[in-house]
């Protein structure tokens, strides 16, 4: 394995793009998946006001119910796209050693992203929890 040819700087280059888009894709997925299931969430119990009942309606449960859909999708998403970033970042890590600091904060970065996600979805699970 140490035989391998060095990388050339466009190969170098080229790795620490896709890991920066990569990490970008993942912000902005988790920001609109976010938006939307706010705005789902908002909807939900706006209908509560709207109906004019006692009890929820089926609007509510199916805006709460598409509000949980699009947040734990695009947590998933958010996920797979930084694990992509992560293997992308080791990868250069593994073939050019004279990025190597770059490397570790992109890796840094993704996982970051991940563990955020992944605390936000448990956060949402365990309001879920208080409020049904």
């Amino acid at each position: 394995m140490s035989n391998l040819p060095e990388p050339s700087n466009n190969e170098r280059e080229n790795l620490s793009k896709a890991g920066q888009k990569n990490y970008s894709a993942a912000i902005r997925t988790a920001v609109i998946g976010g938006t939307v299931s706010l705005l789902f969430a908002l909807l939900a119990i706006a209908t509560l006001f709207i109906e004019h009942s006692d009890s929820a309606g089926p609007g509510f449960f199916v805006l709460g119910f598409l509000a949980i859909a699009v947040l734990l999708i695009s947590g998933f998403i958010v996920i797979l796209i930084s694990l992509a970033g992560v293997i992308n970042y080791a990868t250069m890590l593994n073939r050019n050693k004279d990025s190597r600091e770059e490397s570790i904060n992109g890796i840094t970065k993704s996982v970051g992203l991940i563990l955020g996600i992944v605390l936000a979805l448990l956060i949402a699970v365990k309001l879920l929890n208080i409020i049904w």
